[in-house]
């Protein structure tokens, strides 16, 4: 058997929780040995796909995969986002991700074995469960009035001329006369604990993560279509080279024309990453700028870091997206990093009780409630969590 199979079986025991503590031994040895070797990100979609080590699963029935000859040998594949399909177009689909969740974990630096942790002792920390983010937000009209889009579906209100649509988990603007000459501008927040997506008046899609805010205008009009983004999100802007579009976060400025990127820019993080997948962009920050073509990121950094700009020629596409896939996806990630993206997910509070150094990698379904993904990393023996209504407390 080939040291590719033989550790795609450990991974697949471990999720069965059937691995041995000689077996963890020789997972490790594996994955550390052939570590420059591996492509994780392939790695992990074998998992899935793979019907001989995963009966019934079908990565077509997870993920819209563009499998075209055209892109065949393209290095980047690019997935539709996980929500832009209906709920009930792939509920199923969730159903079985919930169900084998399958996981990759392991620790970069050599660590004892997995502590025994009783069952019950779990089901004990773990009682108050946390259900993932679902689909909602808050529509701030021009006028101030805020909408809350939680349950709403079917017209929603006009802003003049244009009609604001909600279907599922799209929010959409349609014209129904003559375009607005003043303009009035529209802002979409989602708390944590919620997504949303939107297309825009020219056609643009966008797509919200949990915790973030995109203002645009109600119409686009003028010589550019300009948007402002907090938080993250992703942007499949519709082609108009005649009509440039901005996305303005935090004082950065992403130009395109048309294209499919990533925007990662919270207040509470230092830093703000743009990372392009399709197109082409201009990323600029004062009196500095990059060109990037697909599989770059560019990195501005605070003004703490006097505001520079660097780029990022080897950024793992894979993991800076999985979020659009409906995946969380860390790679060498830290207990605070891991958390903080939980945090905004699951709408809760973090409280460590003492510093973690250690590293992870996890890969899971982002549907699954918060208990799951505990439950994993609490596998690796160096740390434990106990949930508290929305309170989630970290021992080492």
């Amino acid at each position: 058997m080939s040291d590719k199979k033989r550790l795609l079986e450990l991974l697949e025991k471990t999720e069965r929780e059937e691995l041995s503590s000689a077996e963890l031994s020789e997972l490790e040895t594996l994955w550390i040995a052939h570590w420059e070797q591996l492509d994780r990100a392939k790695i992990f979609d074998e998992m899935v796909a793979n019907g001989e080590l995963i009966t019934g699963i079908q990565a077509s029935r997870l993920f819209d995969t563009d499998t075209s000859e055209e892109n065949a040998e393209e290095e980047i594949t690019i997935s539709i986002p996980w929500w832009r399909r209906r709920w009930t177009q792939y509920a199923a689909s969730v159903m079985l991700m919930v169900a084998i969740g399958i996981i990759t974990y392991l620790v970069l630096n050599q660590k004892d074995q997995i502590d025994n942790i009783s069952l019950a002792s779990q089901e004990e920390r773990f009682k108050n469960d946390i259900p993932a983010a679902i689909s909602g937000a808050v529509l701030q009209l021009a006028d101030g009035t805020e909408v809350l889009l939680d349950d709403k579906n079917g017209v929603l209100v006009s802003e003049g001329a244009v009609k604001i649509i909600k279907d599922q988990d799209r929010v959409s603007y349609q014209a129904t006369a003559e375009q607005l000459d003043e303009k009035r501008y529209n802002t979409l927040v989602t708390p944590q604990g919620r997504y949303i997506s939107v297309m825009l008046s020219d056609g643009t899609i966008v797509w919200l993560n949990a915790a973030s805010q995109l203002q645009y205008p109600v119409v686009f009009t003028g010589k550019e279509r300009k948007v402002k983004v907090v938080g993250e999100a992703y942007f499949e802007v519709k082609k108009n080279p005649g009509q440039p579009f901005i996305v303005e976060a935090n004082g950065t400025q992403i130009e395109v024309t048309g294209t499919q990127f990533n925007v990662h820019a919270y207040d509470d993080e230092p830093e703000i990453t743009t990372t392009l997948v399709e197109g082409g962009v201009i990323v600029r920050k004062n009196n500095h700028e990059l060109h990037l073509v697909p599989g770059q990121q560019a990195i501005v950094r605070s003004e703490a870091e006097n505001n520079t700009i660097s780029l990022n020629k080897t950024v793992n596409i894979s993991q800076e997206i999985a979020w659009t896939k409906g995946l969380f996806h860390f790679e060498k990630a830290s207990v605070a990093d891991i958390m903080k993206e939980l945090k905004r997910w699951y709408n809760l509070e973090v409280e460590f009780k003492a510093p973690i150094t250690e590293k992870y990698y996890l890969t899971i379904s982002r549907l699954e409630p918060i208990s799951k993904v505990l439950r994993i990393i609490e596998k690796t023996g160096n740390v434990r969590f106990t949930i508290e209504d929305r309170h989630v407390v970290v021992y080492p």
